[in-house]
């Protein structure tokens, strides 16, 4: 088991220095020479004392006395430079490596396919990108600081023991090799601790997350105390694990220090009998002692940085199983380029299920004719849902093939494929942004004036202009200052921008009014003139003047024709519209 953990640590350090910190050396080496020198300088401290008692106090020498006080002035005035300029790089250096892993991690996330979502929750998400990459930096900056600077400063000291008495420094080894059995142990349990109190900060994190976004029904229900009371347990949860980790992680030191003390206690007093005896004089006793009371604090902070140094891997783990979590898609533009010029879709006898193994649809073949109108009805749960998600290339179907233009959309690249639609969703999300920035995203490089045409074609520009800065106005985390019928006027507004052959609309008009339905259903004509459009919708408003009619039932096709025909021939259409 050792053996395992030991080589799973090679292996990530390896990683770590090839993915993240090698880019760096120039700056570390900088950083490690400045700390080796800090460690020399206070190496060479005990001596200088032995000096004073030797040379000054004892024989009274006068060039002594002028020599010593300026090497001290000429030691410290160095030490200080050295540790000055040591911290700021080290600073440097941790801010950047910081400021990578984020965005790495962060690249790969956006990268993923929305199945990844569903098996991964936004809390967890954050607290690896944002919470938990601090922890790494920290650990191999204390590596650096640990291993440059106390280590080297701990063999200095040591060797100034060595030259004072070498029968001390036995003695005084005696004391510390006992630590090294409670340590192990201590290491062991920390690594523990600190995968269970990331995973409950995460999952702290989701459910905080969860309670804010859903304010708006945690305010309609008068849930505040509920929802106050469920994540004071979660932070309780966090605070035992803290505790606990605390009471394991802090024990090092006071075990080092009361180790220590027993050390420089026998030291005075098997010294002070060297002394009295003739074979130590006071500048040797002197100078042992200080170097071993200033040893005490470079061993006491090697084995304190155990538990830093445990965090970081732990965190150094899970950086790297969210990073090999590999993309379903090699990347965005692996495949072959789709080519779409009429937008005409093909579903052959398709099936899909989800990854939890629940089957969506199933032997569902569907001709969506290009610069057609098809409408897709039918309960919730009917796979209406699925079929959008397959054409987005969010999901790979289990059975069957999908063609557009002919081609196979399994062997287009995401980013082609993509490019070839334009969504308006129910699920419309503002970002945090100007109304300009909202309706611009939905085509990139797009300038100021067809993006306010865009607005315009949606009937978006009129509230758009009465907003306190017009176009660049921002709208609020969600766009929480405007209507949801605003927010799906917006939505619109970047399906216009887009311009693509195929056009999908799900609940597009949901959250409209039927005045403003009406209204806008010019401008969703216009949208959908000659180009291919699939529309879910539950009101037959919506839908009634489509090309072609789809009824899904229970994962498949029940019945197919325009409204009239299925009106005439199918009892399960009439019973979907209660007509």
């Amino acid at each position: 088991m050792k053996t395992v953990q030991t080589a799973k640590f090679v292996s990530i350090s390896k990683r770590l220095w090839k993915s993240n910190i090698r880019k760096y050396t120039k700056l570390l080496v900088i950083t490690g020479l400045l700390l080796v020198v800090t460690a020399i300088t206070t190496s060479v401290q005990p001596l200088l004392i032995q000096q004073v008692f030797d040379k000054v106090f004892k024989q009274h020498d006068h060039y002594y006395l002028v020599l010593v006080p300026l090497a001290i002035i000429v030691l410290f005035t160095i030490q200080g430079f050295t540790l000055y300029f040591s911290n700021f790089l080290m600073g440097k250096f941790t801010n950047s490596m910081i400021a990578d892993m984020r965005k790495q991690l962060f690249t790969h996330v956006m990268e993923n396919e929305v199945e990844f979502y569903s098996k991964n929750d936004s809390g967890s998400l954050l607290a690896r990108i944002v919470a938990e990459t601090p922890y790494v930096t920290v650990a191999v900056a204390n590596f650096f600081n640990a291993w440059c600077r106390q280590f080297i400063t701990a063999v200095g000291l040591f060797a100034v023991m060595l030259y004072q008495s070498v029968e001390l420094t036995l003695v005084s080894l005696v004391a510390f090799s006992v630590a090294v059995l409670p340590l192990k142990r201590v290491t062991t349990r920390l690594k523990k601790l600190h995968r269970q109190i990331n995973d409950k900060n995460a999952f702290l994190n989701s459910r905080v997350i969860e309670s804010l976004s859903g304010i708006r029904t945690v305010k309609a229900f008068r849930k505040e105390s509920f929802e106050v009371d469920k994540i004071s347990n979660y932070i309780d949860d966090v605070d035992i694990f803290s505790t606990k980790t605390m009471m394991v992680a802090y024990i090092t030191a006071p075990l080092m220090l009361v180790l220590g003390g027993f050390s420089v206690a026998f030291v005075i007093w098997f010294g002070s009998n060297e002394l009295i005896a003739g074979r130590m004089t006071e500048g040797n006793l002197v100078a042992f002692i200080s170097a071993l009371m200033m040893f005490t604090r470079p061993v006491r902070s090697l084995s304190s940085s155990g538990g830093i140094m445990v965090k970081g891997f732990v965190a150094a783990e899970r950086y790297f199983e969210m990073l090999d979590t590999t993309p379903k898609f090699i990347s965005r533009d692996h495949g072959d380029a789709l080519s779409v010029t009429r937008g005409d879709v093909v579903f052959e006898q398709v099936g899909f299920r989800y990854p939890n193994g629940t089957q969506a649809i199933k032997d569902v073949s569907i001709h969506f004719a290009a610069g057609k109108k098809t409408a897709l009805v039918g309960h919730s749960g009917s796979g209406k849902s699925t079929i959008f998600n397959l054409i987005m290339k969010f999901y790979e179907p289990t059975e069957g093939r999908i063609l557009i233009d002919g081609q196979s959309l399994a062997k287009a690249s995401i980013n082609s494929a993509r490019d070839s639609l334009a969504i308006v969703s129910q699920d419309i999300f503002i970002f945090d942004a100007s109304a300009l920035d909202n309706i611009g995203y939905g085509r990139e490089g797009a300038t100021e004036e067809e993006i306010i045409a865009a607005a315009k074609a949606a009937r978006c520009h009129e509230f758009i202009m009465q907003l306190p800065e017009g176009y660049k106005t921002t709208l609020g985390f969600a766009g929480e200052s405007l209507s949801g019928g605003q927010k799906q006027r917006i939505a619109i507004a970047r399906a216009f921008l887009r311009n693509a052959p195929i056009l999908l609309m799900d609940e597009a008009t949901s959250a409209l009014d039927p005045k403003t339905e009406a209204d806008l259903q010019e401008s969703l004509d216009e949208l959908s003139r000659d180009r291919t459009t699939i529309v879910i919708a539950h009101r037959l408003s919506t839908v009634i003047n489509a090309d072609h009619m789809v009824l899904m039932h229970e994962g498949g096709v029940a019945a197919t024709g325009t409204h009239a025909s299925l009106l005439a021939e199918s009892p399960l259409y009439r019973n979907h519209f209660g007509i």
